[in-house]
């Protein structure tokens, strides 16, 4: 009865700690769409609820575009802004910090090195990386759009993704007010990075391959959407592996405490035909008597001298201690099996699913 209402605890604390997770993601979730909802709305675009992060989609100044947020290697979210194109595009091109780590290394070890539009302000502050050199400077020729892009205090990232042009910015466009009981979303703010994106997207067509026109980029942009939706499958699997790893530890820790250690006896040691040592020891529990062999498994082929030597090394009427189950007594064992920390590895357990099922619903 004991090991019952402990095992309950055991499994019941997790699982009223996940439910609790579950119920302020609820939460939070209710929150984000009905501000996010209203931000959509005044787009002219939708809002898909979403139970870790807001999606936009639809059609803005005549493209179609999908917004959504991420978590970027366990950073904070950020936001990411993907627009279709309308032609192929005619290179290779990114636009990203100056100081950003991977860019100091490239330039470092592989002498690499970004390519210069002649304007000092941007060519100081981005690193642009671009097939062929050319190609950058085209899209980035107009003055207004470079300044678009220096005005942009945060860290982002633009790449081009298929047929279609990514932008990655370490903003969120909301905050928690209310003692984080509430959200409030900058409408403002997410309009001006759809505009920022639909710019960049305007000057990378202008630049694009003319004969490679294409009605919509959505093979791409449901790429994307691919990628997000993978992380409710991790954070299920997260549940999963969390409940099942439960499931062994406190089997295992349970069937452990059940072992007793009880006195035997050498009831027989004989070296029988084929050279096979037999050494079966003897033990009583509750008035019964129970045989056990003392070396369940040897491999075959043994020489005399060898088998000898084990059966002497294990005297008729020695005495040893043994243990066996409560719940089968002729079961036995000359050792106790090992009970796993369950104090210490539960936490753990819970710990790193619980990490795994947060940053799978932050986004890939």
């Amino acid at each position: 009865m004991g090991g019952a209402s402990t095992t309950v605890a055991v499994i019941g604390v997790p699982l009223v700690l996940l439910a609790g997770v579950l119920w302020t993601i609820r939460y939070w979730a209710r929150e984000r769409r009905k501000v996010w909802g209203a931000v959509a709305g005044s787009l002219g675009v939708s809002f898909r609820p979403s139970l870790g992060t807001p999606v936009l989609t639809g059609t803005y100044r005549g493209r179609v575009l999908r917004f959504d947020h991420v978590s970027h290697r366990g950073r904070s979210a950020q936001t990411r802004v993907v627009v279709a194109l309308g032609r192929r595009p005619g290179g290779v091109l990114s636009i990203s910090p100056q100081a950003a780590p991977i860019n100091i290394i490239a330039a470092k070890l592989f002498g690499a090195h970004d390519v210069e539009l002649g304007d000092p302000a941007f060519d100081a502050r981005f690193t642009v990386k671009s097939e062929p050199p050319a190609f950058a400077r085209g899209v980035l020729a107009d003055t207004g759009l470079r300044q678009k892009l220096l005005a942009e205090r945060v860290p982002f990232l633009v790449e081009l993704d298929g047929q279609a042009v990514r932008l990655l910015i370490a903003d969120c466009c909301e905050t928690g007010v209310d003692h984080m009981r509430h959200v409030a979303v900058d409408g403002e703010r997410v309009r001006a990075l759809l505009d920022l994106a639909c710019d960049l997207a305007t000057a990378l067509d202008a630049r694009g391959d003319p004969s490679g026109a294409t009605a919509s980029a959505s093979p791409d942009l449901a790429r994307v959407a691919r990628r997000t939706t993978s992380s409710y499958a991790g954070a299920a699997l997260s549940a999963l592996l969390a409940l099942f790893m439960t499931y062994v530890i406190v089997a295992q820790w349970s069937a452990a405490r059940r072992w007793r250690s009880v006195d035997a006896v050498i009831a027989k040691s004989e070296v029988a035909p084929g050279n096979r040592p037999e050494v079966i020891y003897r033990y009583t529990v509750g008035g019964a008597t129970y045989e056990s062999p003392f070396y369940a498994h040897l491999p075959d082929g043994l020489d005399e001298e060898h088998a000898r030597a084990i059966v002497n090394s294990h005297p008729l009427g020695a005495r040893l201690t043994v243990y066996y189950d409560v719940t089968r007594p002729s079961h036995g064992g000359l050792d106790r099996p090992k009970s796993p920390p369950i104090t210490l590895v539960l936490p753990a357990v819970w710990a790193v699913c619980g990490a795994l099922l947060f940053f799978s619903l932050r986004g890939t």
